[in-house]
């Protein structure tokens, strides 16, 4: 999810992302996952398992100035992404991975989006 953020920041804003140092002149962006969990979501009668998941991650977010006066924050983000499983073993790709993939893009865009906009939800 870093990274999602780091990018989207990088590629829709002028700020610069850096590693935080006490020497940093610039806000502090910092953000705790508080909840993550995947639970399943349909159900096949036939093989007796669960066909497809749902990934849910709630995150709390402040963004401070130099001057440590919160510029922005959000206490509850949450964000959903399902994938589908297989039970073909022969066919079988691992969709998870993808799924924390999407979700920490919509995050990242959202929380970009949120702070240029200076909104809460």
């Amino acid at each position: 999810m870093t990274d999602a953020v780091i990018r989207e920041f990088a590629t829709r804003t002028r700020f610069r992302v850096t590693p935080m140092s006490p020497q940093a002149p610039m806000q502090c962006c910092t953000a705790t996952i508080l909840k993550e969990a995947i639970a399943p979501l349909t159900y096949n009668s036939s093989t007796q398992q669960s066909s497809s998941f749902l990934i849910t991650i709630q995150a709390s977010v402040t963004l401070n100035g130099r001057d440590g006066k919160v510029l922005f924050q959000n206490n509850n983000y949450v964000f959903r992404e399902q994938y589908q499983s297989t039970t073909d073993l022969s066919t079988f790709i691992q969709e998870n991975p993808a799924a924390v993939d999407r979700l920490s893009r919509a995050f990242a865009r959202q929380l970009v989006a949120d702070v240029l906009e200076g909104s809460e939800p």
